[in-house]
């Protein structure tokens, strides 16, 4: 079989409460998974109320991936993480940035903005934000957009997913 280039692979990390594992996958040319590379951390990562450290959980997961990289003999543009346990949850989000009022083109820096408004909601003191997931632009009230960049409007808003995580310090 031929060298599996990187971006044909995918990584799958995934957390424990005592274990991170990651494991680089491809397709065979029938189509089916094949595994390229595993690689696993041990570690009391996660308790009952969510992460207990996380400079250990970083690097846990960091030597997993790093195990299953130099096993596959590549690194994966595409990454998919999973946490297990009940102390991570998700809630919706809405970021809105008024432009001028004649309306102008909306730029990168506009929808920085809704996104960094979307994700400044006040979330529980211990709960962080592992993750905020864009899902849906609006430009003037017409949603459904995905990508606003280059359009022209007086308001662009942003609807993320965020993923949170209970921290408990």
């Amino acid at each position: 079989m031929e060298k599996v280039k990187a971006k044909d692979s995918v990584t799958s990390i995934s957390i424990h409460s005592s274990r991170v594992a990651a494991c680089v996958v491809a397709l065979d040319e029938d189509n089916k998974p094949f595994v390229l590379g595993v690689g696993k951390a041990d570690g009391k990562l996660l308790g009952g109320k969510g992460i207990l450290n996380i400079d250990a959980l970083s690097k846990a997961m960091m030597e997993a991936l790093s195990i299953a990289q130099s096993e596959s003999g590549c690194r994966s543009h595409k990454v998919v993480a999973s946490i297990a346990g009940g102390s991570v949850e998700s809630e919706l989000s809405r970021g809105i940035v008024k432009l001028s009022s004649k309306g102008e083109e909306i730029k990168p820096k506009h929808v920085k903005s809704a996104l960094k408004i979307a994700d400044a909601i006040p979330v529980d003191r211990v709960k962080d934000i592992v993750h905020s997931i864009p899902q849906n632009f609006i430009v003037d009230g017409q949603p459904d957009i995905q990508n606003p960049i280059g359009l022209h409007g007086v308001k662009v808003e942003i609807e993320t997913l965020l993923i949170t995580a209970h921290t408990p310090f």
